[in-house]
């Protein structure tokens, strides 16, 4: 399959889960659609909010999340401070 030319050209976006903390203590896996339907790629995780790790995980290979990684700075747009 192809690949779509934004992801050649554009690099991914991720979103801190700790500057929407509010919405993820009481909803962490709300928090994360949310995340997903206004355009993130991805999320920078600030703790599971009480969620297992495993069990996040599954919710978000469903989702087709990526965390960004700070060694993949050429995809990422988060800022080599976080």
């Amino acid at each position: 399959m192809a690949k779509d030319i934004r992801e050649e050209i554009m690099p991914k976006t991720a979103l801190q889960l700790y500057s929407i903390k509010e919405i993820a203590e009481q909803d962490f896996y709300h928090a994360l659609h949310i995340a997903k339907q206004i355009g993130y790629d991805g999320v920078e995780f600030a703790g599971f909010f009480g969620k297992e790790a495993i069990e996040t995980k599954k919710y978000i290979d469903c989702l087709l999340y990526t965390s960004p990684s700070p060694r993949d700075r050429t995809r990422s747009r988060m800022p080599s401070s976080a």
